[in-house]
């Protein structure tokens, strides 16, 4: 009778014991930290590539050319944020090398880009034929974090830390709303202000002269929906 008394405190004190193993093994959240998954945009620099050939001395490109610009262009998409630059030759260009350089930013400005000409760049690297320029795209990519961030355990939270989730919705829309991702890298110069009109538009107003409003383009909306 006693032994059985005692198995069954054994097997008791056993079952016990597991479970708080159990408990020690399981996931704790006080162990967790919000710098384990940062909410950041992480911005990349890429660079696109692009040679044009040309024939002999021939400053302007010709057909096929032209039409392999026109794909590179459109594959990638290029326009708004991109920095695009036409680099006439590696190291001392001349004077046939620099009229195509030219020549191409023309090509790019009528398509409403804002090329910059540099006679030469070492760190353009080498175009594929000594008879060859190379277009060159500067443009800042967004990379948001994965989201939905499930990461931390959601019990035994006794340090009352946020959620992991938390933000991540947040730094995702900001990385797909941003028309220029460079901007999340630096600011830009909002120019200078003109004090001279925001001081007379004030003193109109104190003098109950204000200017009408233009009312071209506008409709009354009572008009509109008058019957």
């Amino acid at each position: 009778m006693n032994n059985r008394l005692l198995n069954r405190k054994n097997r008791i004190a056993g079952v016990i014991a597991l479970a708080l193993l159990a408990a020690g093994c399981s996931a704790d959240a006080t162990n967790w930290s919000p710098a384990a998954s940062p909410k950041a945009n992480k911005v990349e620099l890429v660079h696109l590539t692009h040679d044009i050939a040309f024939f002999g001395t021939e400053a302007e490109a010709d057909g096929v050319a032209r039409g392999s610009l026109e794909s590179f262009l459109a594959r990638h998409e290029v326009g708004y944020g991109d920095r695009i630059y036409v680099i006439a030759a590696p190291r001392d260009p001349g004077p046939v090398a620099v009229a195509r350089a030219e020549n191409v930013a023309r090509l790019l400005a009528r398509r409403g880009l804002q090329p910059t000409v540099l006679p030469h760049a070492e760190w353009a690297g080498q175009p594929a034929s000594r008879n060859a320029l190379r277009v060159l795209v500067h443009r800042f990519v967004v990379r948001s974090p994965a989201c939905p961030d499930f990461r931390k355990p959601g019990a035994a939270d006794y340090g009352n830390t946020e959620s992991s989730n938390f933000g991540c919705a947040n730094a995702v829309n900001l990385g797909l709303m941003v028309a220029d991702p460079r901007d999340l890298v630096e600011g830009r110069d909002s120019g200078h202000s003109d004090g001279e009109r925001a001081a007379a538009a004030t003193r109109r107003y104190r003098e109950g002269k204000e200017l009408p409003l233009d009312k071209s383009g506008t409709s009354s909306a009572s008009g509109t929906n008058a019957k």
